[in-house]
């Protein structure tokens, strides 16, 4: 369904927000804003809470943004065992590799104090 930049971050992070059916095309999109915040951004969170479903090519781009990058991340992922993107993370252990947390205070808290 799509990607956008939220235009409700601290001085130094970007926040990206998914909502609906996320697939390549919106994995293309995630990359090219990163991208585009990289020069800026210290901190890049990306809020998970809206999505309804993320594709391999989704999560790809967030296990490029961990590995390579030099931003700190956070993603947020709804707690709520039932939600189909958190059913994901849990199946592919994705948890494990890449820092997850239940809300976006949370996620903002941790790129703020560099908490990984």
């Amino acid at each position: 369904m799509g990607v956008r930049r939220s235009d409700h971050a601290p001085l130094g992070a970007a926040v990206f927000e998914a909502f609906g059916d996320n697939d390549a095309y919106d994995a293309d999109r995630l990359g090219r804003e990163l991208e585009e915040a990289r020069p800026a951004a210290t901190a890049v969170v990306v809020d998970l809470t809206q999505a309804s479903f993320v594709d391999s090519a989704f999560v790809g781009v967030l296990l490029v943004q961990a590995k390579v990058r030099e931003q700190r991340l956070a993603i947020v992922v709804p707690a709520d065992e039932h939600n189909s993107v958190r059913r994901i993370f849990t199946m592919a252990h994705l948890s494990e590799v890449l820092p997850v947390y239940p809300d976006l205070a949370a996620a903002l808290a941790a790129v703020a104090n560099d908490d990984r």
